[in-house]
């Protein structure tokens, strides 16, 4: 019998060796089993900030994120917990380490598979930035960084934009300043 803790890299990593049949992959993804980071907030359907102090709680792996500095910035992202996460917040790669960095790593590719998320839906990053962000200047910089990164061709957000671009059109979330184009002076 597999006994675990808090931390649920044994749990994945013996999962990962095991065959498991279609059956049991639709139980994974729907069992409340992993663990989230330390005190999850949350924004709620209207956006009220709630603070859960996720102590003994477990999540399906839909309702979580893998671990990423990023993320951290979006406090609707719960966040699984893993080992050695100061390791993840700088980045460190590799996959057979006690690491987890997205889906490059074998237990983040298996976790992704059982429905956890790597990125936040547009739509709710663009409603953050603009319902909670207005008087928040430095930290609505650092949003705009990550949609930057995401929104060009290619990018994660690229299609759900274009798709739904007529959405966005009257959310007011890319800062702008209104100059004079001769100045405001007349000579």
């Amino acid at each position: 019998f597999l006994q675990w803790d808090s931390h649920p890299k044994p749990l994945i990593r013996y999962l990962m060796q095991q065959k498991l049949t279609e059956g049991d992959l639709k139980i994974l993804k729907e069992r409340r089993f992993l663990p989230a980071e330390g005190v999850a907030k949350r924004i709620n359907a209207v956006g009220a900030t709630e603070t859960n102090a996720d102590k003994q709680s477990y999540y399906a792996p839909m309702e979580l994120y893998l671990p990423s500095p990023e993320l951290r910035l979006f406090p609707f992202c719960r966040t699984l917990l893993w080992p050695n996460t100061e390791t993840n917040r700088r980045g460190d790669s590799g996959g057979d380490g006690d690491t987890l960095t997205s889906s490059r790593s074998a237990e983040g590719s298996f976790l992704q598979k059982l429905g956890c998320r790597v990125t936040p839906p547009l739509s709710e990053v663009v409603r953050f930035m603009v319902e909670t962000l207005k008087n928040d200047g430095t930290l609505r910089l650092k949003c705009l960084a990550f949609l930057s990164q995401r929104l060009g061709h290619g990018g994660v957000y690229e299609k759900e934009y274009n798709g739904f671009r007529s959405n966005y059109l009257d959310m007011a979330f890319v800062p702008c300043v209104s100059v004079e184009p001769f100045g405001s002076g007349g000579a």
